[in-house]
């Protein structure tokens, strides 16, 4: 226990981490003692130092390292071993094979082209609301292109009223890699 005041160092740091708070300590000890070199209030250092840094080539963060040190009657006390925060991993939901979702799609026969399935119920099949088909077609075109694809999803009049969004089964293949 420390009476009076202490201060307090914190430190963030990836790669060298071991090394980087051996420095740290150095560095914030050399500032303690200056600053109780005259009458000072403060009785103790206490230093936390945070380990972050980012795995699988950067996508996702490695759960943080924290480590605190205690500069108290002329020694160093560790006063935690290091803590890792508790992450739970979400459960990830087995997607259906692209063919069986392609398979329950209705194939519509169309003239002078291969035969397509509605974007709308392509959507519902892949479990996505289907209330904003022109935003996801606007969406997964662009992607394709960006991709690479010469293949679109287009709008097709069948009958009477508006021209739905469709795709043939090489589109909804290309699509499905993207969810």
């Amino acid at each position: 226990m420390v009476k009076g005041l202490v201060s307090v160092e914190l430190k963030a740091g990836g790669t060298g981490f071991e090394s980087k708070v051996t420095r740290w300590k150095e560095e914030a000890l050399e500032r303690f003692l200056k600053l109780t070199e005259t009458s000072s209030p403060f009785d103790g250092l206490l230093l936390v130092a945070c380990r972050c840094r980012r795995q699988d080539r950067g996508r996702a963060w490695e759960p943080p390292v924290l480590q605190a040190e205690l500069w108290h009657a002329g020694q160093w006390q560790e006063l935690t071993a290091t803590a890792r925060r508790k992450t739970t991993k979400k459960e990830k939901v087995a997607r259906r094979p692209v063919k069986e979702v392609l398979n329950k799609l209705d194939w519509y026969r169309r003239e002078g082209g291969p035969k397509v399935a509605l974007a709308g119920h392509f959507l519902k099949e892949v479990g996505k609301k289907n209330h904003n088909v022109g935003e996801y077609a606007a969406l997964w075109n662009r992607m394709l292109q960006e991709d690479g694809h010469t293949v679109q999803l287009e709008r097709v009049r069948f009958h009477a009223g508006k021209s739905p969004w469709v795709g043939t089964r090489n589109v909804f293949k290309h699509i499905y890699k993207f969810l």
